[in-house]
């Protein structure tokens, strides 16, 4: 195949890109647009702090926890910070459900008797329910924030928080609202 047979394949090629306007478009304003809408949807995408509540119930006997727990909240880098410390689940629920708190992390009363046992303790995790994915995030950045609970103030290495319960009854309530105001409306 000659030099000159080559180019004339080319400038054939290159001549039918230049008539056809819908792959210019392909070539050139796709590949733009979507690199923009791209960069959009990931601007938002930073590492965001994870807010968390710790529930004490377990009173003194949790307090290396949440001691240990503020430790890791002190570093820049772990991405957790501490909202607050309260003693019982009703009083942590008022900062999921004003989203100042992402999540709370709730320490048995029993935890003493688990471990004395010789069983992981169960630590309960409270979430608001509304939007699963950035959620497991959350719970991510936590466990991975605190190495999975390695090493916590003496407590078993590898505790996990393996009970996840949502707080949608405020949900449930609004649902109800609406039911009864469309009925209402529908009289």
């Amino acid at each position: 195949m000659s030099l000159s047979r080559i180019l004339a394949v080319a400038r054939r090629v290159a001549q039918g890109f230049r008539r056809d306007e819908r792959t210019l478009g392909l070539m050139f304003v796709a590949p733009l647009v979507i690199t923009g809408l791209l960069g959009w949807v990931m601007r938002d995408q930073t590492d965001q702090t994870v807010d968390v509540v710790i529930v004490n119930e377990a009173g003194a006997i949790g307090d290396p926890i949440v001691s240990a727990f503020q430790g890791a909240a002190a570093d820049p880098d772990n991405h957790v910070s501490l909202r607050a410390n309260v003693a019982t689940e009703a009083e942590a629920e008022p900062f999921i459900r004003d989203g100042s708190a992402d999540l709370a992390l709730v320490i048995p009363a029993d935890i003493a008797a688990t471990i004395a046992s010789g069983q992981r303790p169960t630590l309960t995790v409270i979430t608001a329910g509304v939007e699963p994915g950035a959620e497991a995030g959350n719970f991510g950045t936590l466990l991975t924030s605190t190495d999975a609970g390695a090493g916590w103030a003496g407590v078993p290495t590898g505790i996990t928080a393996n009970h996840r319960r949502n707080l949608d009854g405020y949900i449930v309530d609004a649902r109800q609202k609406l039911y009864s105001i469309r009925e209402e409306l529908e009289k």
